[in-house]
């Protein structure tokens, strides 16, 4: 199981053009994963350089009172027309690093083809 999810992070980081997102998500100070402030920071980065295809909205709260996040990606006039069709979630488990990885992975290779006018993304 662990060894998928290398191969599957590798063959990701392969597809994906070097940029400075990549960058601080490889470097990530819990034994090369990303904590939980590194993430939130790469994400709130997403946000601002992304606000039309990326919005982020509070859904609840935890058991302890901590806000939970939901991050909707597509254009405003897109969610309007065809409502979200798909769920992505991370950090199920909490000693599951690799998650969250490559579902911020997958997010910033989804903004970053939308940038360059993919019809696909």
């Amino acid at each position: 199981m662990v060894w998928r999810r290398i191969w599957f992070l590798c063959s990701l980081q392969f597809l994906i053009t070097n940029s400075s997102w990549t960058e601080k998500l490889d470097h990530g100070s819990i034994s090369g994963f990303p904590s939980y402030d590194e993430a939130n920071k790469l994400l709130e980065q997403f946000l601002q350089q992304h606000p039309n295809e990326l919005t982020k909205q509070q859904i609840g709260k935890s058991f302890e009172s901590r806000p939970i996040y939901a991050y909707i990606l597509g254009t405003r006039d897109g969610r309007q027309q065809h409502p979200p069709q798909v769920l992505l979630t991370a950090l199920t488990h909490a000693r599951e690093p690799a998650g969250l990885t490559v579902l911020i992975y997958f997010l910033g290779h989804l903004l970053d083809q939308f940038q360059q006018g993919d019809a696909q993304a």
